[in-house]
Protein backbone atom coordinates (compact mmCIF):
# COMPACT_ATOMS: atom_id res chain seq x y z
CA UNK A 1 0.00 0.00 0.00
CA UNK A 2 1.46 3.27 -0.97
CA UNK A 3 0.02 6.15 1.53
CA UNK A 4 -0.02 9.81 1.24
CA UNK A 5 1.52 10.78 4.23
CA UNK A 6 5.38 10.96 4.92
CA UNK A 7 7.45 10.54 8.41
CA UNK A 8 11.32 9.56 8.95
CA UNK A 9 10.99 6.37 10.17
CA UNK A 10 12.59 3.91 9.90
CA UNK A 11 15.00 5.52 10.01
CA UNK A 12 16.09 9.21 10.19
CA UNK A 13 18.85 10.30 9.17
CA UNK A 14 18.97 13.80 10.47
CA UNK A 15 19.74 12.43 13.78
CA UNK A 16 23.48 10.47 14.13
CA UNK A 17 21.44 7.22 15.87
CA UNK A 18 17.59 5.99 15.39
CA UNK A 19 16.27 3.03 16.05
CA UNK A 20 12.15 2.13 15.05
CA UNK A 21 10.09 -0.93 15.34
CA UNK A 22 7.04 -1.61 12.94
CA UNK A 23 4.49 -4.12 12.94
CA UNK A 24 3.17 -5.38 9.82
CA UNK A 25 0.10 -7.72 9.84
CA UNK A 26 -0.31 -10.74 8.13
CA UNK A 27 -3.34 -8.96 5.89
CA UNK A 28 -0.49 -5.94 4.85
CA UNK A 29 2.09 -8.28 3.65
CA UNK A 30 -0.40 -10.34 1.79
CA UNK A 31 1.38 -13.61 1.73
CA UNK A 32 1.15 -16.92 3.39
CA UNK A 33 4.61 -18.40 5.01
CA UNK A 34 7.95 -17.92 2.50
CA UNK A 35 11.62 -16.65 2.79
CA UNK A 36 11.95 -12.99 2.81
CA UNK A 37 14.76 -12.12 0.76
CA UNK A 38 14.80 -8.45 0.27
CA UNK A 39 12.57 -5.39 1.66
CA UNK A 40 12.02 -1.82 0.31
CA UNK A 41 10.94 1.50 2.00
CA UNK A 42 9.72 4.06 -0.51
CA UNK A 43 11.59 7.65 -0.29
CA UNK A 44 9.35 10.44 -0.20
CA UNK A 45 12.01 13.48 -0.32
CA UNK A 46 15.42 14.20 -0.94
CA UNK A 47 18.26 13.28 -3.30
CA UNK A 48 20.49 10.21 -2.62
CA UNK A 49 22.54 10.16 0.25
CA UNK A 50 25.30 7.80 0.46
CA UNK A 51 26.45 6.41 2.79
CA UNK A 52 24.15 5.22 6.23
CA UNK A 53 24.94 2.38 8.58
CA UNK A 54 21.98 -0.13 9.78
CA UNK A 55 21.33 -2.88 10.84
CA UNK A 56 17.57 -4.63 10.44
CA UNK A 57 16.40 -7.22 12.84
CA UNK A 58 12.66 -9.44 11.89
CA UNK A 59 10.83 -11.75 14.14
CA UNK A 60 7.44 -13.53 13.57
CA UNK A 61 4.93 -12.35 16.25
CA UNK A 62 1.52 -12.41 17.28
CA UNK A 63 1.19 -8.81 18.83
CA UNK A 64 -0.61 -6.32 16.60
CA UNK A 65 0.31 -2.98 18.18
CA UNK A 66 2.41 -1.07 20.79
CA UNK A 67 0.72 -0.39 23.81
CA UNK A 68 2.84 2.56 24.97
CA UNK A 69 5.63 4.57 23.98
CA UNK A 70 7.85 1.84 25.92
CA UNK A 71 6.53 -1.04 24.69
CA UNK A 72 9.29 -1.89 22.80
CA UNK A 73 9.54 -6.10 21.76
CA UNK A 74 13.08 -7.52 22.86
CA UNK A 75 15.05 -7.55 19.94
CA UNK A 76 17.47 -10.85 21.17
CA UNK A 77 14.40 -12.59 20.23
CA UNK A 78 14.85 -11.13 16.56
CA UNK A 79 16.87 -12.76 13.49
CA UNK A 80 19.43 -9.76 12.40
CA UNK A 81 18.77 -10.06 8.63
CA UNK A 82 21.22 -7.14 7.73
CA UNK A 83 24.34 -4.97 8.75
CA UNK A 84 25.93 -2.92 6.46
CA UNK A 85 25.85 -0.10 4.31
CA UNK A 86 22.96 2.03 2.54
CA UNK A 87 22.60 4.42 0.05
CA UNK A 88 19.14 6.31 0.23
CA UNK A 89 18.61 6.57 -3.43
CA UNK A 90 16.20 10.03 -3.61
CA UNK A 91 12.45 11.13 -4.48
CA UNK A 92 9.97 7.75 -5.11
CA UNK A 93 12.59 5.91 -5.15
CA UNK A 94 12.93 2.41 -3.62
CA UNK A 95 15.46 2.12 -0.60
CA UNK A 96 15.89 -1.85 -1.37
CA UNK A 97 17.36 -3.76 1.03
CA UNK A 98 18.66 -7.52 -0.11
CA UNK A 99 19.11 -9.27 3.71
CA UNK A 100 22.26 -11.06 4.18
CA UNK A 101 20.23 -13.68 5.94
CA UNK A 102 17.03 -14.62 4.30
CA UNK A 103 14.19 -15.24 7.39
CA UNK A 104 11.56 -17.62 7.45
CA UNK A 105 8.50 -15.79 7.64
CA UNK A 106 5.24 -18.24 9.11
CA UNK A 107 2.68 -15.91 7.85
CA UNK A 108 2.27 -14.18 10.89
CA UNK A 109 2.66 -10.77 12.04
CA UNK A 110 5.88 -9.31 11.06
CA UNK A 111 8.28 -7.04 13.36
CA UNK A 112 11.14 -4.90 11.64
CA UNK A 113 13.59 -3.26 13.84
CA UNK A 114 15.92 -0.60 12.33
CA UNK A 115 18.85 0.15 13.87
CA UNK A 116 20.88 3.41 12.14
CA UNK A 117 24.17 3.61 13.84
CA UNK A 118 26.14 5.85 11.63
CA UNK A 119 27.23 8.37 13.95
CA UNK A 120 26.34 11.35 12.00
CA UNK A 121 23.25 13.49 10.63
CA UNK A 122 22.26 14.33 6.68
CA UNK A 123 20.67 17.55 5.97
CA UNK A 124 17.86 18.35 5.42
CA UNK A 125 15.90 15.53 6.80
CA UNK A 126 15.05 12.11 4.81
CA UNK A 127 11.04 10.92 4.95
CA UNK A 128 9.43 7.47 3.52
CA UNK A 129 6.13 7.08 2.62
CA UNK A 130 3.39 6.17 5.27
CA UNK A 131 -0.11 4.98 5.78
CA UNK A 132 -2.01 5.64 8.47
CA UNK A 133 -3.56 2.55 11.00
CA UNK A 134 -6.00 2.63 13.42
CA UNK A 135 -3.04 1.27 16.63
CA UNK A 136 0.15 2.31 17.80
CA UNK A 137 2.04 0.37 15.18
CA UNK A 138 5.43 2.10 14.91
CA UNK A 139 8.02 3.47 17.52
CA UNK A 140 11.02 5.47 16.84
CA UNK A 141 13.91 7.20 19.14
CA UNK A 142 16.63 9.62 17.82
CA UNK A 143 19.74 11.15 19.51
CA UNK A 144 22.79 12.64 18.25
CA UNK A 145 25.15 12.31 21.13
CA UNK A 146 24.34 8.58 22.05
CA UNK A 147 23.32 5.49 20.13
CA UNK A 148 21.06 2.90 21.11
CA UNK A 149 21.29 -0.54 22.36
CA UNK A 150 18.77 -2.56 20.41
CA UNK A 151 19.49 -5.00 22.78
CA UNK A 152 18.35 -3.20 25.71
CA UNK A 153 15.46 -0.64 24.51
CA UNK A 154 13.27 -1.56 28.46
CA UNK A 155 14.41 1.64 29.47
CA UNK A 156 13.83 3.69 26.60
CA UNK A 157 10.55 5.86 25.52
CA UNK A 158 9.71 6.58 21.84
CA UNK A 159 9.88 9.63 20.87
CA UNK A 160 5.88 10.92 20.94
CA UNK A 161 5.42 12.02 17.71
CA UNK A 162 2.16 13.06 16.18
CA UNK A 163 2.53 9.82 13.34
CA UNK A 164 3.28 7.00 15.64
CA UNK A 165 0.52 5.25 13.92
CA UNK A 166 1.51 5.48 10.31
CA UNK A 167 3.85 2.68 9.35
CA UNK A 168 6.25 2.84 6.19
CA UNK A 169 5.17 1.19 3.26
CA UNK A 170 6.82 -1.68 2.54
CA UNK A 171 7.43 -4.32 -0.31
CA UNK A 172 8.82 -7.83 1.10
CA UNK A 173 10.01 -10.08 -1.55
CA UNK A 174 9.46 -13.73 -0.40
CA UNK A 175 10.91 -17.13 -2.22
CA UNK A 176 11.07 -20.15 -1.69
CA UNK A 177 13.60 -21.54 1.10
CA UNK A 178 16.74 -23.08 -0.97
CA UNK A 179 16.34 -26.44 -1.31
CA UNK A 180 19.20 -28.92 0.68
CA UNK A 181 20.73 -31.79 -1.44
Amino acid sequence: EIGSEYYAIPINPYYNHTFSQQIYTQSEIGTGAGIITKIAFKQYNTANTPGRKIKVYMQNVSKSSFTSYSDWVAVADSDEVFNGDINLPGDGQDLEITLSSSFAYTGENLLISVCDYTGSYTSPQVSFYTYKTADVRSLIVRSDPTPYNPLNMSNVEATAAPKQNNIIDITIKTGSAPSTP
